[in-house]
């Protein structure tokens, strides 16, 4: 009888602290980020990791190369996509098509995986990383501003211009306390004094 009481105790303690942790999660909502849509595009900060297959369709624009040079590229792209490095492949690729300017993009994508010349690991993982954080900035500039999605071109272009300090500038234009009233004009005036000051 002692073990029988003792265990229905037992259940209904278990039931009573199961019931307490449904009400206590049952008005919460979890935040799930969304990605934004700018510009009718979907902008991504870091590109999601892909499988090979779906890696090379990207990529197919910067590996125009053929015959032998086409297989070298494509192995050490292959093992960098082994070593785990799918996202920052598919950036170095976007980078590749921006910044090519003399040469044609495959060829500044194949001199940016080198790992013969050390390109790899020292210049371009490095650009890459910076990208990112770049774009972060950004993202968080037209989130926190509330900014139209026609000037993101802009607001990614300043990113890049005030890489230092553009976060820096968004918490002076945000800070509370001060009663500024239109935060984002306040912000652009700060980049447009930025820009005249030598």
């Amino acid at each position: 009888m002692g073990t029988e009481s003792a265990s229905n105790i037992l259940a209904d303690r278990m039931a009573q602290l199961k019931q307490k942790q449904e009400s206590l999660t049952g008005g919460v909502q979890a935040f799930v980020p969304a990605p934004q849509k700018i510009d009718g595009q979907l902008i991504a900060v870091k590109p999601i990791a892909k499988s090979w297959e779906q890696l090379l369709a990207v990529l197919e624009p910067v590996l125009d190369a053929s015959g032998l040079y086409r297989q070298c590229i494509l192995k050490t792209v292959r093992d960098l996509f082994n070593e785990g490095y799918s996202a920052e492949l598919e950036t170095a690729a976007e980078l590749a098509q921006k910044l090519a300017t003399e040469k044609p993009a495959s060829h500044y994508f194949a001199r940016s995986v080198s790992k013969r010349g050390g390109n790899w690991a020292t210049k371009t993982l490095a650009k890459v990383q910076e990208t990112w954080e770049v774009r972060k900035n950004a993202l968080q500039v037209m989130e926190q501003l509330k900014l139209d999605g026609k000037i993101t071109n802009y607001v990614l272009s300043l990113a890049w211009k005030f890489k230092g300090v553009l976060v820096r500038f968004l918490s002076i234009a945000t800070e509370q306390g001060y009663g500024i009233k239109n935060p984002a004009g306040y912000f652009f005036g700060i980049i447009k004094n930025a820009q005249t000051t030598p």
